[in-house]
């Protein structure tokens, strides 16, 4: 369930909800090299906007030729520094995009290592594996319908693809877990999201015009039920 998700799921620190423009003291060498290059991609506002994200990460991916991609479009970008904006002033600061660099770097890793033919995509089969390795342990109704959402008809992802729904996932559970920290008095909400988490109403809100469900408003319906859920709980005890 998608409860195992956000029990297992272990990310690090959150970027700061402020962006530092002076290098601190305390950061390391490779901190220093990163944000020289960052000053070098960001311009003068030190700031990333889903133009300059969409030129770096195709950059990427041109020195990448095993990667399948057909590129990162606008809309892409756009969408992941919506869900990475901590701050809402619609670019990235440093922190913000530190994070997102290495989680890009994390994940092009799995997709390779999970490309097993060698084809430049993930298929279907090895979807959940490399979902797994992400650190997302999610029920096969979700993805099915990830797979539907993000996969060509043959079922096969492409790297772009496979970026951005990791993307979306990181950003939802680390909402999750910043609003329901797991302690003693919170664990019935993961107990309440294992109940909801493979119940999907039939006619609701997460259907789409062709009568498919959207696998982010289904994972979000279900966070929602589980923390009325616990609510309730929290109240009895």
């Amino acid at each position: 369930p998608a409860s195992d998700a956000a029990a297992q799921y272990n990310p690090e620190p959150p970027p700061p909800r402020s962006h530092f423009s002076n290098i601190e003291a305390n950061e390391s060498e490779e901190v220093r090299q990163f944000r020289r290059l960052f000053t070098q991609l960001a311009g003068d506002d030190m700031e990333v906007s889903a133009t300059e994200l969409m030129n770096i990460m195709n950059k990427v991916v041109t020195r990448h030729p095993d990667l399948k991609t057909d590129g990162f479009g606008i809309d892409t970008c756009r969408s992941m520094v919506a869900v990475m904006d901590s701050d809402t002033t619609g670019k990235l600061g440093f922190e913000e995009f530190k994070y997102l660099w290495n989680n890009i770097k994390k994940w092009q890793c799995i997709y390779k290592q999970y490309d097993a033919d060698r084809s430049g995509t993930i298929g279907s089969r090895e979807l959940p594996g490399a979902f797994e390795a992400a650190g997302f342990h999610l029920n096969q109704q979700l993805y099915a319908m990830i797979v539907r959402r993000y996969s060509d008809e043959s079922g096969n992802m492409d790297f772009d693809n496979f970026i951005s729904c990791l993307v979306r996932l990181d950003a939802m559970f680390r909402k999750w877990l910043g609003h329901w920290q797991i302690s003693q008095p919170w664990l019935s909400s993961f107990r309440c999201l294992q109940i909801f988490g493979s119940r999907w109403q039939r006619a609701d809100p997460c259907d789409s015009e062709g009568g498919e469900k959207e696998p982010w408003c289904v994972l979000r319906k279900s966070f929602q039920q589980a923390r009325n859920c616990a609510r309730r709980s929290q109240r009895q005890l």
